[in-house]
């Protein structure tokens, strides 16, 4: 019998074999809702965490430089404007580069396995002829019909639109006859990916 399967552990058996992330708090606080998330600091808030530190009374402050929610089920950082960061090492395709979904920076030299793109969420691009890591957040693909949607797998599976990027199946996708996973139109009017276990 076909399952639809959340798209982690359908991609579980593959991750191993690309190793682990150089950094595994890079993988992001587990969540449930916004309300599990907040900031590390009160007063120089930089990274978007589980819980929330208590109120301080600060001397100076910065505001935050995002909205720290969950997303995809990780505490995910949103950031105001786009940034770009890299550490050691340089990179050649977006592969090289991994995704801190807590502080929404991305880093040269290793792959975060945080699966798919359900909705929306943040994606790690590289500038080849530069060698950095860019940071782009895929916003959410609004849709009236399966006929709007479409995916790409790279630089992390997510959902486009179709008039994007065209359908590799022009009908609905039939589960394990037609392929393991599709960009539909959801309930609430947005492309999302699914996938079957087949």
């Amino acid at each position: 019998m076909r399952r639809i399967v959340t798209l982690v552990a359908w991609l579980g058996a593959g991750a191993a074999a690309w190793g682990a992330p150089p950094d595994p708090t890079w993988r992001g606080d587990y969540c449930d809702e916004n309300t599990d998330c907040g900031w590390d600091n009160a007063c120089r808030p930089t990274r978007c965490q589980k819980g929330a530190t208590a109120p301080a009374d600060c001397e100076k402050s910065v505001p935050p430089p995002g909205e720290c929610l969950c997303n995809e089920n990780m505490c995910t950082l949103r950031p105001t404007g786009d940034t770009a960061v890299t550490t050691a090492g340089t990179c050649t395709a977006p592969a090289d580069c991994a995704i801190d979904v807590a502080t929404a920076t991305c880093h040269a030299g290793g792959t975060s396995l945080i699966g798919p793109i359900t909705r929306q969420g943040p994606v790690c691009t590289c500038d080849a002829k530069a060698g950095t890591c860019g940071f782009v957040w895929s916003g959410p693909v609004a849709c009236k019909s399966y006929r709007d949607c479409s995916y790409v797998r790279l630089p992390r599976l997510r959902a486009v639109p179709s008039k994007l990027v065209p359908r590799s199946h022009k009908g609905k996708v039939r589960p394990c006859k037609d392929g393991e996973i599709d960009s539909v139109c959801g309930e609430d009017g947005f492309c999302r990916i699914v996938g079957w276990s087949c």
